[in-house]
Parts: structure tokens; C-alpha cells; sequence
């Protein structure tokens, strides 16, 4: 989109004189920049203090980070302007595009931006593509897996060993603080990969009616802090709201909180992963199964207490399941898993990588499940069953 002034003759009146019929009535600026790519959003904001008003709080909407630099950039904003935490809907921190060693190509080294090199956490490296800043991060959340985007609402587990996602664990809990402390209207936080975040910053995240949150990998979460984040959404009005919770890692939380967070959130819920959470026993998971009717998605890897008890009732009374995943669960077999395979059509990815069911029986089994959902005539399932990667 282009923008074309057209000035006024020399001969009528002086270029310099302004007047009344040269201003752009503020309904209509506000119409132009929701057809404006993001990117061009800062260059609008500064033609002028009208549009500077109209833009700014589209502009700050959607906070999607991808580098230490404007991670740093974003906390200087805010703590020189608080007001601009009120205008934050969403807070979406992810890994950098992907980086190379700058000693393999010259020819890269030459596009080093400046940026860059003021980011000590890729210095010796080359970025390869620019930061998408006409992304909020959140597009694909509700993407089905089956289409052909890269990234969809069956996403993996974030990988914090890549060079690209180191940046996120030098996040700390006070710069997090600074942010959250002036966001009142946040409705989706991702904070997944931040180690250094925990209970003295995230209850802040309460303000509003949440909708999405992904804590992955926040190691500091410990039960007194979800506790705080449920008490936090239990006190505003109305039922919950929250979609997406991703608590895997969070190697602190036990039963008892996530009982509590369940059934507080546990209506609304359609993603959920607890992945890594290795001291919640079947009780939670019968919970899960109470209070979660409409899950789409649920990711329970590396859960090693579970059993097939609970995968009876979680089969039954959650239906919509389309995403499951019971890697690594030594103790859950075909009788337990293949509940999952028998009771719910909807189904479509299943990962089994590691479970209980023998190596030397599994290809007949998945046989036997292919052939008897094909007489049902309900949905084929993909049966994840790859390598062991052990955490």
C-alpha cells in the first residue's frame, strides 16, 4: 500500500499554511491503518500526533518478539511509557529466525545488521531472515495439523537446546515484571523457553480474562504461583475463557494444583499439555477427564506415573479429542491407549513413541485399529511412532 499526497499550488497559497480541508478526519486514519501491514504501523505513528493516537494502540495490540534486541528494546518502551501496556493484548515471545555461523558464508556476514551485533546472544552469528514484523505469533493456534503450514496447533515441544531459543532463557523475572505490571487487558501469553520466569512474575498475568497461556519450560512455576493465577481469574466475573494452557516442564506442580486449576479452567479448555510433568499421578488426569469436556488437544508425554485407568474415563468423557499424544507412558498399554482409538471419531494423531504397548505386537495392533475405525467409517489416524528422545 502506497500513500500519494497532493500538494496545492505555489499560486493558491503558501505550502506552508495548513488548513482545515489537508486533515484526514481521525475515522478515517483509524479505517486506513486496519489495512496497513504492521510494519509500516511505527512510520504511520510518526506523521503526526492525530495519527500517532490512532496508530499506537493498534500498534502495541500485539507484542511478538523474536530477539533479545527488541525484547530489550520493548522493556526501555515501557518503563519510559507505562500508559503503552494498556493498549497490549497479546505478548508472544519466541525463538529467532533461524542462525548460522558467520564463519560458513562471507557472502552473509555482509547483511549482518547492526542489530545484531548489539545482541551478545548471537554475536559471531548470521540470521537468516529477518524478523516477520507483520506477525503476531498467534495465526496458526487453532491451524488443523493436515494443512500444509509449518506450524499448527499440534505443534512440538519447543527445543531450548537450538541456538535460536537460547535468547529466551536470558529473560528475566524483573524485565517480565516491568511489562506485565502495566498489561490490565492481556488475553494471551507466551512465555515458553523463559527458565527464569516463575511465581514473582506471573500471577501478574491475571488482570484480565486470559485466554491463552504457554508456560513450557517455566521451571520457577511452583504450585503457590498457579494457585495465585487461579485465585486471580476466579474473582473476575463470568466463566473462564481460557483455550490454550501449556504447562509442560513446569516440574514443580503436583495434584493438588492442578486439580484446582482444572476446575477453574477446565470448561472452556481445548488445548492442554502437560507434558514433563512427572509427579501428577492418574488423579489428576481423572480431573482433566471431569472438568475438560471439549479438549481437542491433549499432550501427556513423558507423564511416567499414568496408567490405563485414567485413559477409561478421559476417552469417555472427552470425545472431541483430535490430538493425543501418551509417549513414554510405560504404564499405559493397548488396552488403556486403544480407548482413545475405539471411542473417539474425531480422532486424527495419536503418538504412542515409547509407551507400554510391545514393539513386537505394535504393528498389528496399529493394524487392527486402522481397519476397525475404517469400518466405522470415521477418520484415519496417524500414529506417531518415532524416535526416543529422552528429556
Amino acid at each position: 500500500m502506497r500513500f500519494f499526497w497532493i500538494a496545492d499550488s505555489p499560486t493558491d497559497r503558501s505550502s506552508s499554511t495548513i488548513t482545515s480541508d489537508r486533515v484526514f478526519p481521525p475515522e478515517l486514519v483509524d479505517l486506513i491503518v486496519q489495512y496497513v501491514p504492521r510494519s509500516s504501523l511505527p512510520s504511520l505513528a510518526l506523521t503526526c500526533k492525530m495519527w500517532n493516537c490512532v496508530v499506537m494502540p493498534l500498534l502495541y495490540r500485539h507484542l511478538y518478539i523474536c530477539t533479545r534486541h527488541h525484547w530489550q528494546c520493548l522493556v526501555r518502551t515501557i518503563r519510559s511509557n507505562p500508559s503503552l501496556g494498556s493498549y497490549v493484548e497479546t505478548l508472544v515471545l519466541r525463538k529467532s529466525p533461524r542462525l548460522v555461523p558467520s564463519r560458513l558464508t562471507s557472502a552473509l556476514t555482509l547483511s549482518h545488521s547492526a542489530k545484531d551485533e548489539e545482541d551478545e546472544s548471537t554475536r559471531g552469528y548470521v540470521r537468516l531472515d529477518r524478523v516477520d514484523l507483520d506477525r503476531t505469533g498467534l495465526e496458526t493456534i487453532d491451524e488443523p495439523a493436515w494443512t500444509s503450514r509449518p506450524r499448527n496447533e499440534n505443534f512440538a515441544e519447543i527445543d531450548t537446546t537450538e541456538k535460536e531459543a537460547e535468547w529466551l532463557m536470558n529473560v528475566t523475572n524483573d524485565d517480565m515484571r516491568t511489562v506485565l505490571d502495566t498489561c490490565t487487558r492481556l488475553r494471551f501469553l507466551d512465555v515458553s523457553g523463559c527458565e527464569q520466569l516463575g511465581d514473582l512474575t506471573l500471577p501478574l498475568a491475571s488482570h484480565a480474562r486470559i485466554e491463552g497461556m504457554w508456560l513450557a519450560l517455566v521451571r520457577e512455576l511452583t504450585p503457590e504461583g498457579l494457585r495465585l493465577l487461579v485465585e486471580g481469574e476466579l474473582q473476575k466475573p463470568g466463566q473462564s475463557t481460557l483455550r490454550h494452557l501449556d504447562l509442560s516442564f513446569c516440574r514443580h506442580l503436583n495434584d493438588t494444583t492442578l486439580t484446582m486449576a482444572m476446575q477453574c479452567w477446565g470448561h472452556s479448555l481445548t488445548h492442554l499439555r502437560l507434558n514433563s510433568l512427572y509427579d501428577i499421578t492418574d488423579a489428576s488426569l481423572l480431573c482433566v477427564a471431569q472438568h475438560c469436556p471439549n479438549l481437542r488437544l491433549l499432550h501427556l508425554t513423558r507423564c511416567w506415573q499414568l496408567t490405563n485407568m485414567p485413559l477409561d474415563s478421559l476417552s469417555q468423557q472427552c470425545p472431541k479429542l483430535v490430538y493425543v499424544s501418551v509417549a513414554f507412558l510405560s504404564r499405559a498399554n493397548e488396552q488403556g491407549i486403544g480407548l482413545f482409538v475405539h471411542r473417539c471419531s474425531h480422532l486424527r494423531w495419536l503418538d504412542i513413541t515409547g509407551c507400554g504397548i510391545s514393539s513386537l505386537f505394535k504393528p498389528m495392533i496399529i493394524r487392527t485399529w486402522f481397519q476397525e475405525r475404517q469400518t466405522k467409517g470415521w477418520n484415519e489416524v496417524h500414529f506417531q511412532d518415532g524416535a526416543m528422545h529422552l528429556l
